[in-house]
């Protein structure tokens, strides 16, 4: 619809079912409409898949001693792509960090100094 390319006059000169006022405030609400991003955002950040948490957890709990570009890596081979911050993030929302499930720190490290004393 060209109805503002064409002119309120020359509108007017047709007959036309609708009036040309009609058709000019069509012609604005159709280009208000392309260029309302409103309807176009979803809110918030997408979800990561089930699946790509469930191998983060099962490779963090498997290998403990893999830190987090070690099982992003891991991940990235079979085919998903994230940063190694989301790694971290996936694991803290599962109450797993990987400094307590690796052998060598924490406690275990703690009586192995004191044992070689």
């Amino acid at each position: 619809m060209k109805a503002y390319a064409i002119g309120r006059k020359a509108l007017q000169e047709l007959t036309t079912i609708v009036t040309s006022d009609t058709l000019l405030r069509w012609q604005r609400e159709l280009v208000a409409k392309k260029f309302d991003p409103s309807g176009k955002r979803k809110p918030g950040r997408p979800r990561i898949r089930h699946e790509v948490v469930d191998a983060i957890v099962c490779f963090a709990k498997e290998h403990a001693a893999w830190g987090y570009d070690r099982i992003q890596g891991t991940v990235r081979n079979i085919g998903y792509h994230f940063c190694d911050s989301t790694v971290g993030n996936v694991l803290k929302a599962h109450g797993i960090e990987l400094h307590d499930l690796w052998p060598f720190c924490g406690e275990g490290a703690r009586s192995a100094e004191t044992d070689t004393d």
